[in-house]
């Protein structure tokens, strides 16, 4: 992600997150929205949000049944781990 690309990404997942939440059960669309802040704040090495924010993708998949998601967004936290540099993504 290019860095002057980071601020639109996050505004955009910020706002999915907003509109998911507003909807009556749990959605895809929110644990997408959270898995797209990991990596926009990964990008932005912020690691103690991306860490929270991956947390809380992972939860919203266990919690739906998602496991095709689950799976995707593992893959995003990987990605954010070597896209950060550091390894508190992860752990």
């Amino acid at each position: 992600m290019q860095e002057h690309d980071v601020p639109l990404a996050s505004y955009c997942a910020t706002r999915a997150l907003q509109l998911g939440q507003q909807l009556e059960h749990l959605t895809p669309v929110v644990a997408r929205a959270y898995a797209s802040l990991c990596l926009t704040s990964a990008a932005d090495m912020r690691q103690r949000e991306a860490l929270r924010f991956k947390d809380l993708a992972l939860s919203s998949c266990k919690v739906k049944g998602e496991y095709s998601y689950y799976a995707y967004y593992s893959y995003c936290s990987y990605y954010a781990y070597y896209s950060s540099g550091s390894n508190a993504v992860t752990q």
